[in-house]
């Protein structure tokens, strides 16, 4: 198995595993547990990252990315997120560093929140956004360029 599907796999076994617990589950903006992508969601059949996507990148628990790109510079990931945006946000922004990368500028609204963000010999950019009309449900895009 590459390394592309391995991170895949994780990902969705990571879906699976999150609805035996609610420990680690987001809040919609209804304040009910989100565990899984509601089912006004918009459809998804998940893709594998980038072979050259960081391993160590904190991608969301749950996400199903649905578009990945990678021209040789620029790698471009898309994804549906499960839970509440500002708790997104919130641990994205938490993660990064860890991971190896420092926050850059960053701007949230009601429905978005995106944040610059540097490291690991990539500069990067990370926007969320509300899926209008389906509480629980957001999109993710990931842009990673080569420093």
């Amino acid at each position: 198995m590459g390394r592309a599907a391995a991170v895949l796999t994780i990902s969705l076994a990571a879906s699976v595993l999150a609805g035996c617990g609610n420990d680690t589950s987001d809040s919609s903006a209804s304040g009910r547990a989100v565990t899984a992508l509601p089912e006004c969601a918009p459809s998804a059949t998940p893709v594998a990252l980038p072979d050259r996507f960081p391993m160590g990148f904190p991608l969301p628990q749950r996400s199903i990315v649905r578009e990945a790109r990678d021209d040789g510079k620029t790698m471009n990931v898309e994804a549906l997120v499960p839970g509440a945006i500002r708790d997104i946000a919130e641990r994205l922004l938490d993660e990064l560093p860890g991971a190896g990368y420092k926050l850059g500028e960053g701007d949230s609204e009601e429905h978005e929140a995106e944040s610059h963000f540097s490291g690991n010999g990539l500069d990067g950019f990370f926007k969320l956004n509300t899926v209008g009309g389906c509480d629980g449900a957001n999109t993710l895009a990931v842009v990673l360029t080569s420093s």
